[in-house]
């Protein structure tokens, strides 16, 4: 189980430039310093959003807590009770089975797509080099209106890609496209929001899905307990 919110949304067209993985590496190393400075992305040990999604009519509200030694959990809160419905202490990863109720350990697979969802904690384009990727700036592309470099990072072992669109002006991914297995899956982000003098994205969609983080909490306290699967 994950929460990945997002909409499909139309690629709009784009213009091959045949640029280095330099001009690529140039062009992060920017985000990360307009987002907020390499150093301080580096003392981020923890984030903590809330936020809530529509169940059956409910909205129940939601918490999502991510730690830097590959720490997460995803817990529903309703009436007020937490009830964890996904975690990972970094070896074992477990989620509750929405039909029993029961937890239960994920397959060696899903185990290590959210290893991979873990390895690009704070921020994906932080250490892209040391997870695995290779940069390349494979053009210019305008989406909804804005002009942006399109930035491929391709995964030197699977080779699956993830696109990011950068804002010309501001360095920050209006869309970003990920491709597994060769299924493409398109998040289009809305709006973001100043943290502690950090940026992060907290209105996106996908599938025709909205969503918005309510609140971001960096390196709050954390009950490690909540990681632990409790068989």
């Amino acid at each position: 189980m994950k929460f990945i919110p997002t909409v499909v949304i139309i690629i709009v067209a784009f213009l091959s430039t045949g640029v280095t993985a330099q001009d690529a590496n140039s062009l992060i190393n920017t985000h990360i310093e307009k987002t907020g400075g390499r150093e301080n992305w580096e003392r981020i040990d923890g984030i903590k959003m809330t936020t809530s999604v529509n169940f059956k009519g409910f909205n129940l509200p939601m918490s999502i807590i991510s730690t830097s030694d590959g720490k997460q959990a995803m817990i529903a809160q309703p009436f007020g009770q937490d009830i964890v419905l996904f975690a990972s202490d970094g070896k074992t990863s477990w989620a509750k089975n929405p039909m029993t109720l029961q937890t239960e350990k994920l397959s060696e697979d899903q185990a290590d797509q959210m290893k991979k969802i873990s390895d690009i904690f704070p921020n994906p384009l932080l250490r892209y080099r040391k997870n695995g990727f290779v940069a390349n700036l494979v053009g210019n592309a305008t989406v909804g209106g804005k002009n942006t470099f399109k930035i491929e990072l391709k995964e030197t072992e699977s080779m699956d890609t993830t696109i990011f669109y950068l804002d010309t002006t501001t360095y920050l991914p209006v869309r970003i496209e990920k491709t597994v297995n060769n299924e493409l899956n398109t998040i289009e982000i809305k709006a973001y929001q100043t943290i502690d003098g950090m940026v992060f994205p907290v209105k996106f969609s996908r599938n025709g899905t909205d969503a918005e983080i309510n609140t971001i909490v960096l390196n709050p306290e954390i009950d490690q307990n909540l990681f632990k699967f409790p068989g």
